[in-house]
């Protein structure tokens, strides 16, 4: 209940305001984190700080963004889907990218879990976008769905090649019903890992254990304190 309040006035217009006008005098403090490095399951990444799209030297997309980027380097040449609009941000994309709401162009407006391509992809990369559906895109219209998760993640991997792989990430704490499906193992992820906020300076740590600490949502610094990093390979 209390996070839900703070989470109400952190979006109001004064509290906006004032952040604007210090978000320069705080992007010192993130300057040379490109600099730094992440591991994640032995490998080192350096944190990704390019763009000003969402912000990504001060939330978790300086991880998930690494991540993501090096899987597309990774699968050049190979059929990659994108579900939900976040690479283009701070890249140049030539692969596939579903999203119902973003009218970028090449962005295919469909809902992943009525996409029918005549192709299956050899990647599949879902980026802070799971929180999302059926919860707060269009379900003033639609209705909130939280089952729809399920179907979303059902969907993708239908949508993969042999010997495939899917990754998705998501920030744990901001969606109650996402956070429920996860600890309780109700998504088809083959693996699952947990990179851990340890600095306010977007430090992220690999971890094994969570407690329901670590799920709450940052919303003073506006950022997740915990992110899932779910896969399935497909045999």
């Amino acid at each position: 209940m209390m996070t839900a309040l703070l989470n109400k006035f952190i979006f109001t217009r004064p509290v906006q305001t004032v952040r604007a006008w210090l978000k320069p005098a705080a992007y010192y403090f993130f300057k040379d984190l490109h600099k730094k490095t992440f591991t994640f399951n032995g490998k080192k990444y350096h944190y990704f700080t390019k763009g000003t799209y969402n912000n990504p030297w001060k939330n978790e997309r300086a991880v998930e963004v690494a991540l993501a980027m090096d899987l597309v380097k990774k699968y050049k040449g190979k059929n990659i889907l994108e579900v939900g609009s976040v690479l283009g941000n701070y890249m140049k994309v030539k692969h596939d990218v579903v999203d119902k709401y973003d009218r970028e162009q090449r962005v295919i407006n469909e809902d992943i879990v009525d996409y029918n391509p005549r192709k299956k992809y050899d990647l599949i990369i879902c980026l802070s976008t799971l929180e999302h559906i059926g919860w707060n895109m269009g379900e003033e219209i639609e209705g909130e769905d939280p089952n729809k998760i399920v179907d979303a993640v059902v969907r993708m991997h239908e949508l993969l090649a042999k010997k495939g792989m899917l990754m998705v990430t998501a920030p744990f704490g901001y969606n109650p019903h996402l956070d429920k499906l996860i600890v309780r193992n109700k998504l088809p992820f083959t693996k699952k890992y947990y990179l851990k906020r340890t600095s306010l300076l977007n430090y992220w740590k690999q971890v094994e254990k969570i407690t329901k600490k670590d799920m709450n949502y940052g919303v003073i610094i506006m950022s997740a304190k915990l992110l899932l990093v779910g896969l399935i390979e497909k045999k």
